[in-house]
């Protein structure tokens, strides 16, 4: 769906990070639960709560899953090869920790787009 700025926008809390500038034309990819055609003029929600849930998985995840990683990384290689080795391995481990936190996270809202809540809903046909 393209989406032009209107009236709503400037009460929107995501305001600040849609990229699309006065004026101008972005596509949008909208849940259509109302069955809106090509040509159609509609008005579209955007979940509240959305922009943070966007934060979070943005730059929660990762840190969670550097701490996981680096954690488990480090409790192995001290447990198998000593105390040197677990320093080396937390770094290691917290960087795979934060790759399969992203991914994973990407996965999931590819396999269930509707359980993000991020995307914008059509609700009116005007």
């Amino acid at each position: 769906m393209r989406a032009s700025e209107s009236s709503h926008c400037s009460g929107c809390a995501a305001a600040g990070s849609c990229r699309g500038g006065a004026g101008k034309e972005r596509v949008v990819e909208a849940l259509n639960g109302i069955g809106a055609r090509e040509g159609d003029e509609v008005l579209m929600a955007v979940p509240s709560g959305a922009l943070l849930k966007a934060s979070f998985q943005v730059y929660m995840v990762p840190v969670l899953g550097i701490l996981a990683g680096a954690g488990a990384a480090q409790a192995v290689a001290g447990a198998l090869a000593g105390p040197e080795a677990a320093a080396m391995a937390a770094g290691a481990g917290g960087l795979t920790g934060a790759v399969l936190a992203v991914a994973g996270t990407r996965l999931f809202r590819r396999r269930h787009p509707e359980s993000a809540g991020l995307r914008p809903r059509i609700t009116r046909i005007v």
